[in-house]
């Protein structure tokens, strides 16, 4: 009762909170999922191949073949806060049982995790991925003449 007529008295208040909330649960929703970064990789990786190698960038190329050779050894790992997600590498694969591998005092740290990150994920998009797509299919090196 008392929620009722506290956003009767103040409406403006009540719109702020209500659009605020419908915000972050938008953003909660449309998190991406690691499948969907594997499939966008994948994507990119057939993008740039079908482009030649005289006319593909070098440092799209060097980031898509980055993120596939982490993908295929199983380093990739997603971490969600909830309105987004930030992908990481990590040293092993969740399979392998060598002691390096579960030792607590080995895993990756909080000060070196963020020199890990490859990517964010943000409103079902993958934000560096798409930024090293660009211009993936021009060649800087080409136009130095």
């Amino acid at each position: 009762m008392e929620a009722v007529q506290d956003a009767k008295q103040h409406p403006i208040k009540t719109s702020v909170y209500f659009a605020s909330l419908s915000v972050a649960a938008y953003f909660v929703k449309t998190n991406p999922t690691k499948q969907q970064f594997e499939s966008q990789v994948t994507e990119c990786g057939n993008d740039l191949a079908v482009v030649g190698d005289p006319i593909r960038n070098p440092s799209s190329d060097k980031h898509i073949q980055h993120l596939v050779c982490c993908a295929n050894a199983g380093l990739l790992r997603r971490t969600t806060f909830g309105v987004f997600s930030v992908m990481w590498i990590d040293n092993y694969d969740p399979g392998v049982d060598v002691y390096e591998a579960r030792c607590k005092l080995l895993k990756v740290g909080w000060l070196e995790w963020p020199e890990r990150i490859v990517d964010i994920g943000v409103l079902g998009r993958w934000r560096w991925l798409e930024q090293a797509m660009t211009d993936y299919d021009i060649n800087p090196s080409e136009w130095d003449d």
